[in-house]
């Protein structure tokens, strides 16, 4: 019975936290960190934050150069974000130019 009611309290925080939002700002910044140093390494881009933002429906990322360069994009969906969408296009134009001539 006590084994029962650990496991039941232990899900209810892990689903406390996932609802309120900590979890996936984690899964955000890990997927954004891993995904910029895979398709741009050369700029060393690091995750400076992650909100939620209502007006789009998803996180809302935001990366910083080592030159102080911000760069910001939409990343969803809410509860397990890991798709980079609307402002990537803007790095990617960014990095064609500046990095890959």
């Amino acid at each position: 019975m006590k084994r029962l009611k650990i496991i039941g309290l232990s899900i209810a925080f892990i689903l406390l936290m996932w609802i309120s939002g900590f979890i996936p700002k984690g899964i955000a910044t890990i997927y954004g960190q891993v995904y910029v140093h895979h398709h741009y390494p050369e700029m060393d881009l690091s995750v400076d934050k992650v909100e939620w933002n209502k007006f789009y429906g998803d996180y809302v990322i935001y990366f910083v150069s080592e030159d102080g360069e911000v760069f910001n994009c939409v990343i969803g969906p809410r509860f397990f974000p890991v798709s980079i969408g609307q402002g990537i296009n803007v790095l990617n134009d960014y990095y064609h130019i500046h990095i890959q001539r």
